[in-house]
Parts: structure tokens; sequence; C-alpha cells
């Protein structure tokens, strides 16, 4: 094996057609700059159509270099999607609320 892909079929909210999420792509680092990356986006995409889905996606940390094959394959930013994200210790302060709901919940 020199990569994998690992994506799934989502239903979201105010779109009508499943959306197809790439959760991971990952190609040994002795094997990049090879096209297989974009060979297995590639192939993710066959599925999405034969899936009927409108909707191809990924995330990506800004830093991340795969960011040049993303773009050059036609991925870039959509208007109508945004990623919503607790981050860091908000993670914790959120789940701090619901444990002290919990706990006032009681008898």
């Amino acid at each position: 094996m020199v990569g994998l892909a690992i994506f799934t079929e989502q239903i979201i909210a105010g779109w009508t057609m499943p959306a197809i999420y790439v959760q991971d792509i990952y190609v040994l680092p002795e094997c990049r700059k090879r096209g297989i990356g974009g060979a297995l986006i590639t192939r993710i995409a066959v599925e999405a159509a034969a899936r009927n889905a409108r909707l191809l996606y990924l995330n990506v940390n800004e830093s991340n270099a795969a960011r040049r094959l993303y773009d050059g394959l036609g991925f870039g930013p959509v208007q109508q999607c945004m990623v919503y994200a607790l981050v860091g210790t908000r993670i914790g302060a959120l789940a701090a609320c619901a444990t002290a709901d919990v706990v006032a919940d009681r008898p």
C-alpha cells in the first residue's frame, strides 16, 4: 500500500443531494509527488458522481502543502459552506456546562 483515502456520504441540511466528505487522504512520504493523491481524489469524485452527490468536500489546515494539489484539482472555498468548530479550551467549557446541567437536573 502506498496511500489511502477515506470518505463518507453525508446528508447536509439545506442540500438536496448527498455530499461526500473526504475524511483523510494519505500517501507515504517516499511515494508523494507521483500523482497518487490526485488519483485517489479522482476515484472519490467518480464515486461521488455515481452517487449523484453535488458536494465533494474536505478540510485542510492552511499550512498543509497538499493545498496545492487540491487547488489544482479544482477545490476551493465555497460561500455556502462554513466550518464551525470548537477549538481547545472551548470544548472543555461546553462540556462543563453540560455536566453542570446534568448535576442541576438531579433530584
